[in-house]
């Protein structure tokens, strides 16, 4: 008996990479409550396939304000600044990067909603919610993020005619490892296959797994 199966080139890719969408990050410094009684929370999704394969996300904010992420070589005990903690700040070496870039990737500027989630009003997030963050940090000559780099990241917005901060987050890349391989499992291209043999073809080893398969003429190759 012959079925089909078809397989995305989304799922393909995830399959065949790990990069399933997943929590990320450290948390450090503790945030100042803002005007809606609450504190901005910051957190990381990886697997977006986008830039760094990071995404970053606030929740908890005030509504109707607007702001943009910042990243930074150090996490540090932070300085009062308006009514929050800047967490990037406060040492000799500690630098600091604006995504704030007008008509760039590097633009993160964003809007909480009613319930507080912050949404993206630049296009640099492809659910329209937080910030991709590019594979690039905002320098005058942008700094690419390299594997084994540890970056810091916090959110800035405006609070009832002040400012303030979300908690910071420290982010490893790649924030997926590669994956190991598992014994006896193998990489499934995107596309329909068949499952099943058919008595009319002929054994071949070839596309698209590499393994002992059949290939019947126009209909292409059969898993068995």
């Amino acid at each position: 008996m012959l079925k089909s199966l078809f397989i995305s080139s989304a799922f393909a890719a995830a399959f065949a990479t790990g990069a399933m969408a997943q929590s990320v990050g450290t948390q450090f410094c503790t945030p100042s409550n803002n005007s809606a009684g609450t504190s901005a929370l910051l957190t990381g999704v990886a697997g977006t396939g986008v830039g760094s394969d990071l995404r970053l996300q606030v929740a908890q904010g005030v509504p109707g304000e607007v702001g943009y992420f910042l990243a930074g070589n150090e996490a540090t005990g932070g300085v009062a600044l308006h009514n929050g903690m800047f967490c990037l700040v406060g040492t000799g070496t500690a630098q600091v990067y604006r995504y704030n870039v007008a008509g760039s990737p590097f633009n993160s500027i964003g809007r909480f909603d009613a319930s507080g989630e912050l949404e993206n009003l630049m296009g640099t997030s492809t659910t329209g919610i937080g910030f991709d963050v590019p594979a690039a940090i905002p320098s005058h000559v942008p700094i690419t993020i390299m594997d084994g780099d540890t970056w810091h990241f916090q959110f800035w917005h405006r609070d009832s005619g002040g400012s303030n901060f979300s908690n910071g987050l420290s982010v490893t890349f790649p924030v997926i490892p590669a994956a190991i391989p598992i014994p006896g499992m193998v990489h499934i291209s995107a596309g329909t296959f068949e499952m099943g043999s058919s008595a009319a073809s002929t054994a071949r080893v070839g596309p698209p797994m590499g393994i002992p398969c059949w290939w019947t003429p126009g209909a292409g190759w059969w898993i068995v």
